[in-house]
């Protein structure tokens, strides 16, 4: 019950600042207080004022507009978050690996030579599984029994496509990555 309370006052204080000392309605506190209850009391009043912050920095560049939003509070959240969950380290290092990974990702080709990168079966793909993209695909030991083989070092594949696809793969996952290299290549070949 306190928490809710100092979650309510953090909220209507710093929406009574930014509105030059009007009283918040109680309905605009109400949905400000849903939409960060993911976000932990102890952090919620720094989080407003570095949005505040950011907010009326981009007004002053002419990039903004208006009163801050519960979102951009969320994306200053957000940030903050993959921040320091990169502060925490990346997968673990397998220098004994049969798959001979890097950081738990490894490149496999397709049947109709197409690669894509996919989590490692050792314990450094294992910290893939948390991961969006790589958590929902199949690992390189499924890749394999499903007649897939290893890539080479050296494929067939430009060096800068490849490291396109592995950045897409991250974002979107992998079949989607190939599908819209595939129809980039088909649209430079016409």
């Amino acid at each position: 019950m306190n928490d809710s309370i100092d979650r309510a006052r953090i909220v209507r204080a710093n929406l009574e600042a930014i509105s030059r000392g009007k009283p918040p309605a109680p309905e605009t506190v109400g949905v400000w207080l849903k939409e960060f209850q993911k976000i932990p009391t102890e952090r919620l009043d720094d989080l407003i004022r570095q949005a505040r912050t950011e907010h009326a920095e981009r007004v002053e560049n002419g990039k903004g507009w208006g009163h801050i939003t519960p979102d951009d509070v969320l994306r200053v959240f957000r940030r903050l978050r993959r921040k320091e969950r990169a502060k925490g380290g990346g997968p673990p290092e397998n220098p004994d690996c049969s798959y001979r990974c890097e950081s738990g990702r490894v490149s496999v080709r397709d049947g109709e030579g197409y690669e894509y990168c996919v989590r490692c079966s050792c314990p450094a793909g294992e910290w893939w599984k948390s991961s969006p993209a790589y958590g929902k695909g199949p690992s390189v030991a499924e890749c394999l029994a499903g007649g897939w083989e290893r890539a080479d070092e050296g494929g067939s594949m430009p060096d800068s496509h490849k490291e396109w696809i592995t950045k897409r793969t991250a974002q979107v996952g992998a079949k989607t990555a190939l599908d819209e290299y595939q129809r980039w290549t088909e649209q430079r070949a016409e």
